[in-house]
C-alpha cells in the first residue's frame, strides 16, 4: 500500500506540540501513525479502512495520547478519579493549514450521535491545551482565537463503514460527485459553531479523500 508522509510545517508543529508536552511519558511510542491503523475497531476486531486498500496517509492519533493528559495536570498514578478524554481516531493537516478531525464508525453512525459530538469538542480542547502548556505563541499560530480559527479552518469528517451506513450512501455519493460533502441530520448545527465543515465519508470515499490530499 502506497503512504503520503506529510512533511508540512503545519502538521510538523502539531507533532512538535505533542512532543514537547508529553513526548517523554510515550516511552519511545512514535506520534505519527497512519489512516489504517487508526481506523481499527478493537470491538469488531477489523479495520474500517481495508487492509486492500491503494493508498494510506500520515494521521496523529489523538485518542491514544489523550490518556497523557492526566501527566500534564500531575494526577497521581494511583488516583482513580482520573477520566481518559474522548477524542477522535485521526488528525491530519494538509499545507494549506486546513485541519481535519476523522472518526470512525463500524457501526450506524446515527446511533454514535452523542458520542460522536462530545468527542468533538474534547478533541478541540485537548488540542488547545497542548497548544497552551506548549508555550507557543497562539497569537501568531491561532490570531489569538482558537474557536475562529476551528470555525475556519477546521473540518469534522464521520467515516462510517460502507456495509453498516447504505442508507446514507446514496447521499454521500451524490454530495461527493458534485463536488460538495454530505451531512447527516443534526450534525448541521455544528458547521460554523465548532467546525468549518462537518460531513460523512465511508472507507471508499475516504481513498480518494487521501489521494486529493495536499500533503
Amino acid at each position: 500500500m502506497k503512504r503520503k508522509n506529510i512533511i508540512n510545517p503545519h502538521f510538523m508543529g502539531l507533532k512538535n506540540v505533542i512532543n514537547s508536552c508529553i513526548g517523554s511519558h510515550m516511552n519511545g511510542a512514535d506520534i505519527i501513525s497512519n489512516m489504517q491503523d487508526a481506523s481499527y475497531d478493537k470491538d469488531g476486531k477489523r479495520y474500517v479502512y481495508p487492509e486492500n486498500a491503494q493508498i494510506n496517509l500520515d494521521v496523529i492519533k489523538l485518542d491514544e495520547i489523550t490518556e497523557y493528559r492526566k501527566n500534564l495536570l500531575t494526577f497521581s498514578e494511583k488516583d482513580n478519579l482520573f477520566e481518559q478524554t474522548p477524542a477522535v481516531d485521526a488528525v491530519c493537516i494538509n499545507k494549506q493549514n486546513e485541519w481535519f478531525f476523522i472518526e470512525f464508525k463500524n457501526s450506524n453512525v446515527d446511533s454514535k450521535f452523542s458520542s460522536i459530538k462530545k468527542k468533538m469538542l474534547h478533541s478541540l480542547w485537548y488540542v488547545f491545551f497542548l497548544y497552551s502548556k506548549s508555550g507557543k505563541d497562539m497569537t501568531q499560530l491561532f490570531g489569538g482565537d482558537f474557536s475562529k480559527f476551528a470555525r475556519e479552518n477546521i473540518n469534522y469528517i464521520i467515516v462510517g463503514s460502507y456495509e453498516k451506513n447504505k442508507h446514507h450512501i446514496t447521499n454521500i455519493q451524490a454530495f461527493e460527485s458534485s463536488g460538495k460533502h454530505y451531512t447527516p441530520r443534526g450534525y448541521t448545527q455544528f458547521k460554523g459553531y465548532y467546525f468549518k465543515d462537518v460531513y460523512m465519508l465511508t472507507e471508499l470515499e475516504l481513498g480518494n479523500f487521501i489521494t486529493k490530499f495536499q500533503a
